[in-house]
């Protein structure tokens, strides 16, 4: 029933945050240089970075889901046996965690969904429409709330909450 009214569940999304290195001097980190958490999950640099050491580089997780989120200070070990210049094998898991890794959307959460597009239709770009946009962007997103002339006319504000953790 939710597939008829355009809603459908999200996939499962990936966790991303910030991992601290060590180092002597400077080092150049490829990009998609892995590391891997003591729960097994893999984690891999976005981009190519240059830092000294106690830099935090952003990494993304390989896989998908709950398990690929870390709390801050989480010890992490470069993959590579290739080492990347003075890079010590062990980075930490930065202050933020990584964070933002959801299962997909549950029966209960799909059918909540459901009697929210049922309640206010979204059509012709007014804020219900706004807030499924939003919502239907990732299974990271708990919750849209749009605010309408919040800058002044003709202007728009979304603010987008999780389902875990402090909102």
């Amino acid at each position: 029933v939710a597939r008829v009214y355009g809603v459908e569940k999200r996939a499962p999304s990936k966790a991303a945050g910030y991992v601290k290195i060590v180092c002597t001097g400077t080092v150049t980190i490829p990009a998609g240089y892995q590391c891997t958490a003591g729960n097994g999950e893999k984690y891999q640099t976005t981009t190519a970075n240059t830092v000294a050491t106690l830099a935090e580089i952003e990494v993304q997780a390989v896989n998908t889901g709950d398990a690929t989120n870390q709390d801050a200070l989480t010890r992490v070990t470069w993959d590579s046996n290739q080492a990347v210049g003075p890079l010590q094998q062990v980075a930490t898991v930065g202050a933020a965690g990584i964070t933002g890794g959801f299962e997909e959307d549950s029966q209960e959460k799909l059918r909540q969904r459901l009697i929210d597009r049922l309640a206010f239709p979204g059509v012709g770009g007014n804020n219900s429409q706004t807030k499924a946009f939003a919502e239907d962007a990732s299974a990271a997103v708990g919750a849209a709330y749009v605010y309408a002339a919040a800058r002044g006319p003709a202007s728009l504000d979304v603010a987008i909450t999780s389902d875990t953790g402090d909102r």
